[in-house]
C-alpha cells in the first residue's frame, strides 16, 4: 500500500488489503465479484477471465450473472470486444442480472465496449428507462424527495397524485441528471397533505417516458409535532448475498413509514477505489427487491466502517486527510437521498428528521473519529468519535427538542459490552467512554426525557440497557444482520438477542396513548417474530 499523510486517520493497510486474498467461494459471496474487479484493476484482466470461468464451472448457478458481468468487464479491458459483447449477451439471456448493471458499470471500465453494436443496442433499448430508482427519502408531512439514476444526462420529472388513476396531479419542474453526479437526480415534491396516500410516476427525458410500477406509492408522515401511531424498520450490515436479497421484500410487507439502514450498507472495504465503491452500490441498487422497498418507503442511511474505509477504520480530525475521505463522502451522498446534512460546507453525515412527535438524530461515527487504539494498542487520550462540531450539534439538537421520544442513532453499539471483550471492543462506544459520558451527562443535566438508543454493527439483533446513576436507564435496540452470511454470537448481558437467521428490527411508536410507548420486535428474513420489548415513556423520565 502506498504511503501518504493520514493526519490521525487510519490507513487501509492497518486492516489488511483483503481483496488481495482469494475469498472463500461459498462463505464469502459478497467478496467474489469485488475480487474479480480487483484483478482487473491491477492489470490482471486475463486472470480475472480465468477466475470467473473457474467459478462458474465449480459453483454453477450461485453467482453466474455477476461472474459473466466481471468477465465482460475484463474482456472489454483486454480489447476483446466481440467476446465481451458475447459474454454480456449470455449474462442477459441466461441469468437474472438486470441490464441496468451493464449500463451503470462502472462506466469507465466498460467504456471500450460502449461503441460496440451490442452495447449501442442495449443503450437504445434502455432509452426512456431508469438505471436505478426511484428511491424515496427526506419525507416530511408535506413533502418527499425522489432519487433516480438515468442512462444519460436527461431531464426528470415526478408526477404525484392522491388518486391511483393519477387525476389532479402535482407535476414537478424538470431536474437534469448530471454526469458529474454519476447521472443521478434528486427531485423534491412539495405541497403534499399530511398522513395521506400518494401514487407517483417518474417521467424521463424530453419525451416524458413514464416510469410507473405497483410499488410506487407511499403515505406522507403524520402532522409534525402531533401524537400519532406508526411503524418503521431499522437494521444494517447488508453484504451482497443474492439468495438473501429477498430480505427487502420481507421488510416491504411491513409497510414501514421509514426504513433506516445504519451502516455496512454495501461493504466496500476499499476507500481508495471509486470503481469498487460504485460497483458495490450498483449491484444492490440494480436488485428489483431493493427497488421495490426503497420506491415505497423513505430511506434514511448512515455509514459505518465498511462503507467509509475498512474494518474498524477511523477518519481522524481533518476533513481532507487521509486524501480519500472527501472522495468516499461524495460517492456516499450520490447514492442516498437523506435530509440535508448538518455539517454545513464540510463533509459529514449527521442529520435529523421527525415523524409526528418522534425525532431521530442520525450520527456519523467515522468521518472525524480519532484513534482509540484499535490496532496499535495506544490511541490518543480521550478520543472523540464525533468530532467537536458534531458533538456540539448533538447537544444543541437534544436541548432544543420537544419530541416525545428522541432517538439517538449510532452505527455502532452504545453499550460497552455489546462488542464483546476482544480487541475490537474499542471500536464501539467502549473505546470512547469520555465522549459517551459527555452525551449521557448532558441528557441528565438538562432533564431530557424520552431518549432511546438505536445501533447496528453486530451481526445479530438484540436489546441492551445502560443503567444510569443520575438518570433513567437507557434502552438500546440493536440490529445488524440484514443479509450477511457471517454472524456474531448472542452475548450475556443483553436483555435478549437473536442470530439464527438474517433479521431486522421493527419499531412501533404510539404517542397517542396516555403513556406513550415504543415496541421493539426482532423479525427474521422469513417474517417470523422472535423477541419483543415495549418501553413506556414514563420509564424515560426524571
Amino acid at each position: 500500500m502506498p504511503e501518504y499523510p493520514v493526519a490521525g486517520g487510519s490507513h487501509p493497510a492497518m486492516a489488511g488489503d483483503y481483496y488481495d486474498s482469494k475469498p472463500d467461494p461459498q462463505r464469502e459471496l459478497k467478496r467474489i465479484g469485488p475480487y474479480a474487479l480487483r484483478l482487473i484493476q491491477t492489470d490482471s484482466a486475463r486472470e480475472a477471465v480465468r477466475y470467473t470461468d473457474w467459478y462458474r464451472q465449480h459453483y454453477p448457478n450461485l453467482l453466474d450473472g455477476e461472474m459473466l458481468f466481471m468477465r465482460t468487464v475484463a474482456l472489454a479491458q483486454l480489447g476483446q470486444l466481440d467476446e465481451a459483447a458475447e459474454s454480456m449477451g449470455k449474462a442477459l439471456a441466461e441469468t437474472n442480472i438486470p441490464p441496468q448493471q451493464f449500463i451503470a458499470g462502472p462506466r469507465r471500465l466498460l467504456a471500450p465496449l460502449h461503441d460496440h453494436p451490442a452495447f449501442i443496442k442495449l443503450r437504445e433499448d434502455m432509452k426512456g428507462t431508469l438505471v436505478h430508482g426511484p428511491m424515496l427519502g427526506a419525507m416530511t408531512d408535506h413533502s418527499v424527495n425522489v432519487w433516480v439514476r438515468t442512462v444519460s444526462e436527461t431531464p426528470v420529472r415526478v408526477v404525484m397524485s392522491r388518486s391511483e388513476e393519477m387525476s389532479d396531479p402535482i407535476v414537478t419542474e424538470p431536474v437534469m441528471s448530471k454526469a458529474d453526479d454519476d447521472y443521478t437526480a434528486e427531485i423534491s415534491v412539495e405541497g403534499l397533505q399530511p398522513d395521506t396516500q400518494y401514487y407517483y410516476e417518474v417521467q424521463v427525458g424530453q419525451e416524458k417516458h413514464p416510469i410507473r410500477a405497483d410499488h410506487q406509492q407511499f403515505r406522507t408522515y403524520p402532522k409534525r409535532d402531533y401524537p400519532a401511531a406508526f411503524q418503521m424498520v431499522f437494521g444494517g450490515c447488508a453484504g451482497y448475498v443474492p439468495h438473501k436479497e429477498r430480505m427487502w421484500d420481507t421488510i416491504r410487507k411491513f409497510t414501514p413509514r421509514a426504513f433506516l439502514t445504519l451502516g455496512d450498507n454495501v461493504y466496500i472495504d476499499d476507500p481508495e477505489s471509486p470503481d469498487q465503491a460504485r460497483f458495490h452500490y450498483y449491484r444492490r441498487q440494480s436488485r428489483p427487491e431493493f427497488q421495490r422497498l426503497v420506491g415505497s418507503s423513505p430511506v434514511y442511511s448512515i455509514w459505518d466502517d465498511h462503507d467509509f474505509g475498512m474494518n474498524d477504520s477511523w477518519g481522524g480530525p481533518r476533513e481532507d486527510l487521509p486524501y480519500w475521505k472527501p472522495m468516499v463522502w461524495d460517492i456516499f451522498t450520490e447514492n442516498w437521498v437523506n435530509p440535508p446534512y448538518e455539517s454545513g460546507d464540510r463533509p459529514g453525515g449527521w442529520y435529523d428528521f421527525t415523524i409526528a412527535d418522534v425525532q431521530f438524530i442520525m450520527l456519523d461515527t467515522r468521518y472525524y473519529r480519532e484513534d482509540a487504539g484499535r490496532f496499535e494498542g495506544q490511541g490518543v487520550e480521550n478520543p472523540s468519535m464525533l468530532g467537536p462540531e458534531q458533538l456540539a450539534w448533538l447537544k444543541e439538537t437534544l436541548t432544543n427538542s420537544d419530541a416525545t421520544f428522541k432517538v439517538l442513532v449510532s452505527s455502532i453499539p452504545w453499550h460497552y459490552d455489546a462488542k464483546g471483550q476482544g480487541d475490537n471492543k474499542v471500536d464501539g462506544w467502549a473505546g470512547f467512554p469520555h465522549e459517551r459520558e459527555k452525551i449521557f451527562s448532558w441528557i441528565d443535566a438538562h432533564n431530557l426525557g424520552g431518549v432511546l438508543l438505536l445501533s447496528s454493527d453486530r451481526h445479530r439483533s438484540d436489546a441492551w440497557v445502560t443503567e444510569r446513576e443520575n438518570g433513567y436507564d437507557l434502552y438500546e435496540f440493536g440490529s445488524g444482520q440484514f443479509t450477511n452470511q457471517h454472524t456474531h454470537q448472542v452475548l450475556d448481558g443483553a436483555l435478549f438477542g437473536y442470530n439464527e437467521k438474517p433479521s431486522f428490527g421493527v419499531l412501533n411508536f404510539d404517542t397517542e396513548a396516555e403513556d406513550p410507548s415504543v415496541q421493539y420486535r426482532i423479525v427474521d428474513i422469513d417474517g417470523f417474530i422472535h423477541q419483543e420489548l415495549t418501553v413506556k415513556r414514563s420509564e424515560l423520565e426524571y
